[in-house]
């Protein structure tokens, strides 16, 4: 009777949920690419008109511009897990006691959890760069014996912080919603409409309580309408673990979320995929991907975003499983998006 209980639980495989709101909300398109390094074509906002010249004149030649080209390279992954015949003989968590699994469903059910696993922290990197491109204007990290800095030169006003009195924590005279507009101008050169804006959890807390959001004013209507919520354009089971959809501020098209999604990094810590002191804009519609360059495995000889591999060793006797993926986020409009720190 001892573990009658246990026995009846069921065991969840991640500590966590799997948070991708960043890449599932605006990162929709995904490319394989034939090679590892490949020639990223990004688009400016740039929109000139046609040159007017008299009917009986030749025409005027044009420039081919407003698009940088970028030479990158997929951020490749392996990760491995072992197997060994001591694992086929231990109970897994939230395995029943009783009776206890043959070693043929034990092997099988040790590699169900690992590849999901195993394929859940490759998709928590995509989250990453997808995050950190939208806040930084590129991707930096550290691997073993590489290092990784991808920049898609963002304009200097994309990437800012605010100070002063115009700081969320200022709630009488910070001005939220003259930000939220400040930066959907930026994002406007892109061509296309900043239709979302993603805040970090101690910049939603800060924008909650200033005057102008959380109707100190008497008689002062509700910024946000739910309109969107209730006819159905946005569904909460769409936007997944993480993602809260706060509602749409009409007065500047704007449909506002808060996300709390986290990971761990390399050191062990906790961290936000969306810095908490931040405020992110976004033109979805102008085009984000996430590319994923060719797996360098011999035995792999399509394109694919995963390939998995399989084998055994005899001495000593253990089964190796491996995941490889070369994923790599980008804006396919450089104008597209902005950042800024609402937050000292």
């Amino acid at each position: 009777m001892l573990n009658t209980l246990r026995d009846q639980l069921e065991f969840s495989a991640s500590y966590m949920p799997m948070t991708t709101g960043v890449r599932d909300l605006i990162f929709k398109n995904r490319q394989t690419k034939r090679t590892l390094k490949f020639l990223l074509d990004c688009k400016r906002g740039n929109a000139p008109l046609a040159p007017i010249v008299n009917y009986m004149r030749q025409g005027k030649v044009v420039d081919r511009s407003g698009f940088e080209t970028f030479e990158v390279e997929g951020v490749y992954q392996k990760v491995k897990r072992v197997t060994t015949p001591l694992d086929l003989q231990n109970r897994l968590p939230g395995q029943d006691i009783y009776p206890p699994p043959t070693p043929q469903a034990q092997a099988e059910e040790i590699l169900r959890r690992d590849t999901t696993e195993l394929d859940d922290m490759i998709t928590r990197r995509e989250e990453h760069m997808c995050s950190q491109l939208l806040q930084t204007g590129g991707y930096q990290a550290k691997g073993e014996a590489v290092e990784i800095d991808i920049k898609f030169k963002p304009e200097a006003d994309q990437i800012s912080s605010l100070s002063g009195n115009a700081l969320f924590s200022d709630k009488v005279n910070s001005d939220p919603l003259g930000v939220l507009r400040a930066q959907a101008r930026k994002v406007f050169r892109s061509g296309y409409a900043p239709s979302v804006s993603i805040l970090g959890i101690d910049a939603y807390d800060a924008l909650m309580k200033t005057d102008q959001f959380s109707g100190a004013t008497a008689g002062k209507p509700s910024l946000f309408s739910n309109v969107n919520m209730e006819i159905g354009r946005i569904k909460p089971e769409d936007i997944g673990p993480g993602m809260l959809y706060l509602g749409r501020i009409n007065e500047i098209g704007q449909d506002i979320f808060v996300y709390s999604g986290q990971y761990t990094d390399d050191e062990g810590n906790r961290q936000y995929f969306i810095n908490p002191k931040n405020l992110v804009t976004v033109a979805p519609d102008a085009g984000f991907a996430v590319y994923y360059g060719a797996i360098q495995n011999v035995n792999c000889l399509v394109s694919l975003p995963r390939f998995f591999s399989m084998w055994t060793e005899n001495d000593p006797s253990v089964q190796y499983l491996m995941l490889e993926s070369a994923p790599l986020a980008a804006p396919l409009n450089l104008d597209s998006y902005a950042c800024v720190k609402v937050l000292a």
